[in-house]
């Protein structure tokens, strides 16, 4: 199972760090600056040269995708695909005009861009974004143009870069994902993903609500789906009897409601909230990859806000800006909110630069060189699962999960105290049991609906990941590039929006009003699916279309009988183009090829079946239920 992809650069077939690529990074940026300062044209790069060293990996560092994936066992594993070099920069005339033969220039545009900006067009955009402005580069940047411009660069002295445009900044990337589903297809075709199910686990995120440090993460309590809970804990001291109560109280809660769980306890306990949060952050890729919490305060997602909200904090508190404007860290060792070592590095690289403030950005970039070479860690929201899949299913206002799982799936006991004043509580056995309870309805909840078993054949089926599978829009047009690609054509999005041309060919016409006798009413088995099956509608087969037909003087006549029949399109069409005689025409304007399946009505044909199938399984499910209730009335 495909859960995550993303670009990032490779040495020599191995993948580099965020955090070296930082280093790397600066380093050409100095090379660049100091050749400007000493207004030369010439940057020399040595290969041996320690002080070069870094500068000279930056020459060498070429583009794949790395991809995450589930294996047939469950853990997650990654895949770097190597790119051709027509590929790293952008597609050749000749890869174009094979992966796609009817799209417009317009269209193409998205697929000659490079996968990542130049080197230049990337200190450009950091200028714009206040992450460059008081650097030795700006001065050259604020002119308009690349401060590579006019620099020849040569390795050694002899041996002169001459492709500068293949030097890419990995921080901005701009591959579409169309183009990314693309790329990790073709992959596909000759090395196929396994089609294993990921670890599932529960999160459950507390936030101190008395004291002085009220909202601060409290405690992080997670399920790794197989009987283990782990806790964490920020200042919260707990022994071995504290651990032994907890199990004894959660086990028993298990027992009493008819689940056989093995529960084990682990904790872990810090000191402040900055170690517990980054830790947890960390830890959670190794305890399970697919992580259903029940609210969005309680999720992956509200840690790695937190973390940002204390990662500002600690900038601002450690730096300060001197009369130049430049952030200059003040006379202190460490950071009072105790960030790590790395962390703080990454800070004073980007701060070296002479950003202008603490933007969204600059934070973005320090949380991911932190966090973005951890295994991607998929968070939903099981309650949006539940209303996204069991609308049919009416409760009332309360639609808590651990009031749904008592109503309709069988948990028994549930404590009488809402589960958030519980954390007033001062023995950790006390506290840690609603949240028991929590997790014991979630895993009710899910034996009853399977809603994680729905997600991962979709995602699997669909070969997306199954944070995407949430998304209809996102199924659609997932499917919709895979059956276009094997047919060897690409879905195209207009220019750089990332709005997707709408499929042509369907006509709505309003009813005419008044009475009407003897009227019949025909009720078509998935009328939609079928109608582009028949007439081979599909992005694909679109020969053209003739728009406004009534604006330029083919006024369609109504006293033919059947105004929109296509005999009548296609004599109002035949003025303006010639359409082929085996071409299919629409009541709209559109003829589509008849020559050849296209890829819509294939993907239709394929979800019809499997459709029908399920129909038939159920059907036979309850006939036997049927029978069941006549043997034991």
């Amino acid at each position: 199972m495909i859960l995550s992809s993303a670009i990032v650069p490779t040495l020599s077939g191995n993948e580099v760090s965020p955090v070296d690529y930082f280093y790397i990074h600066t380093a050409f940026e100095a090379k660049i600056a100091e050749t400007i300062r000493h207004k030369s044209t010439v940057v020399n790069i040595s290969s041996t040269e320690k002080n070069d060293l870094m500068a000279f990996y930056f020459i060498a560092l070429r583009p794949a995708i790395k991809v995450w994936f589930a294996d047939e066992e469950g853990k997650v594993a990654s895949r770097l695909i190597f790119l051709d070099k027509d590929e790293e920069y952008t597609y050749t005339k000749e890869v174009r005009d094979k992966l796609s033969s009817l799209v417009s220039e317009k269209g193409e545009a998205i697929y000659q861009i490079p996968i990542a900006r130049q080197i230049g067009d990337g200190m450009k955009e950091d200028l714009q974004a206040g992450l460059y402005y008081r650097s030795d580069i700006a001065s050259e940047l604020r002119k308009n143009h690349s401060p590579l411009e006019g620099l020849s660069i040569f390795i050694d002295g002899s041996t002169e870069v001459k492709n500068k445009d293949i030097l890419l900044s990995y921080y901005h990337q701009t591959i579409s994902k169309v183009r990314l589903e693309n790329l990790i297809q073709k992959e596909e075709m000759s090395n196929p993903f396994p089609k294993g199910t990921p670890k599932v686990g529960y999160i459950h995120v507390t936030h101190r609500t008395s004291g002085a440090n009220t909202g601060i993460v409290g405690e992080v309590y997670v399920h790794d789906g197989r009987g283990i809970i782990y806790l964490f804990s920020l200042g919260r001291k707990m022994n071995a009897g504290d651990l032994s109560a907890v199990k004894e109280k959660i086990s028993g809660f298990f027992t009493q409601n008819g689940m056989k769980v093995a529960t084990k306890v682990k904790a872990m306990v810090f000191d402040t909230e900055e170690e517990l949060v980054l830790n947890t952050l960390t830890l959670l890729p190794t305890i399970a990859t697919v992580i259903l919490h029940a609210c969005e305060a309680s999720s992956v997602k509200g840690l790695e806000k937190r973390f940002v909200e204390i990662l500002t904090r600690h900038i601002h508190t450690t730096y300060e800006k001197d009369d130049t404007g430049r952030y200059v860290r003040l006379l202190t060792d460490s950071s009072m909110y105790n960030i790590p070592r790395e962390v703080d590095a990454i800070v004073d690289l980007f701060l070296s630069r002479g950003v202008t403030e603490v933007s969204d950005e600059l934070i973005r970039r320090v949380r991911h060189g932190v966090l973005g070479q951890l295994a991607p860690v998929i968070s939903i929201d099981y309650g949006y699962m539940f209303e996204r899949w069991d609308k049919h299913i009416k409760v009332k206002e309360e639609s808590s999960i651990a009031y749904l799982s008592k109503e309709l799936f069988g948990i028994k006991v549930l404590p009488e105290a809402p589960l958030d004043i519980t954390l007033f509580n001062s023995r950790i056995a006390e506290m840690l049991y609603p949240v028991g309870v929590l997790l014991c309805s979630f895993m009710k909840v899910e034996e009853r609906l399977q809603l994680t078993k729905i997600l991962f054949d979709q995602a699997n089926y669909v070969r997306v990941s199954p944070r995407d599978v949430l998304s209809s829009r996102s199924i659609v047009y997932s499917l919709l590039s895979r059956g276009l690609f094997e047919k060897g054509k690409v879905l195209i999005k207009d220019g750089y929006t990332n709005q997707t041309k709408p499929l042509v060919g369907g006509l709505l016409t309003e009813p005419a009003k008044g009475l009407h006798c003897g009227v019949v009413m025909y009720d078509f088995t998935a009328m939609y699916p079928t109608i582009v099956r028949q007439f081979n509608i599909s992005p694909d087969t679109l020969l053209y279309r003739v728009n406004g037909l009534n604006d330029k003087g083919c006024e369609l006549d109504a006293s033919a009988g059947v105004p929109y029949s296509p005999k009548v399109v296609r004599q109002a069409i035949s003025s303006h183009a010639e359409a082929p005689q085996d071409a299919i025409c629409t009541a709209s304007g559109s003829l589509f090829s008849s020559k050849e399946k296209g890829a819509l009505p294939l993907i239709m044909e394929t979800l019809h079946r499997r459709r029908r199938d399920a129909q038939e399984k159920i059907a036979e499910i309850d006939e036997r239920i049927k029978e069941l209730t006549k043997q034991h009335p």
